[in-house]
């Protein structure tokens, strides 16, 4: 018979960190569908939006707010909120594509990144405090998606009130969210 402690795998903070930033990632997703919906009201739009990716998801966004009437403040605030989704979108496609091995000096690691097939790699140094940032601002950026997209359409249905933006310090899922993004 085995010992049980062997049996047990060891925790990984790195597979963690990068499995966060997949979730994540997904859950972003998830949000800009929503925003489009709340945007459009478009049923047909959004039945064939269920496989559509995080860039053109943020496409439709922009594309709705040229097609439908929005209040000038309400704009600006969406369009802020999509060009971070765009810059984590970025980021997250980083850190989840990248291939990884363990830094020549065996602390931290480094994220092998391929440029060209012809020309080899780009390495550039990225460790699990890096990635579970990149997963909070992420989850910030969720919460100020909602509240952009219902802000966008409160005044539409009686009784519906503007959520008020969120403060410096204020926890948005369990994360600070007073260095990550802007309210």
């Amino acid at each position: 018979m085995s010992d049980e402690s062997s049996s047990i795998r060891a925790r990984n903070p790195f597979l963690e960190a990068l499995g966060r930033v997949t979730m994540a990632g997904a859950q972003l997703d998830s949000s800009l569908h929503h925003l489009v919906s709340a945007l459009t009201h478009e049923p047909t739009l959004i039945f064939h939006l269920h496989d559509a990716g995080t860039d053109k998801l943020i496409q439709l966004c922009e594309l709705a707010l040229t097609v439908y009437p929005f209040e000038e403040g309400d704009i600006v605030e969406i369009k802020a909120c999509l060009k971070r989704a765009d810059k984590l979108r970025i980021r997250r496609n980083d850190i989840v594509h990248s291939l990884y091995m363990q830094e020549e000096s065996g602390e931290g690691l480094e994220a092998m990144k391929p440029i060209k097939r012809s020309i080899g790699f780009h390495v550039t140094p990225i460790t699990p405090e890096a990635m579970e940032a990149v997963a909070d601002e992420i989850e910030v950026l969720r919460h100020d998606l909602f509240v952009v997209g219902w802000n966008a359409r409160a005044s539409e249905r009686e009784g519906n009130q503007r959520i008020p933006s969120r403060q410096p310090g204020q926890k948005v899922n369990g994360v600070v969210a007073s260095r990550l993004g802007s309210p």
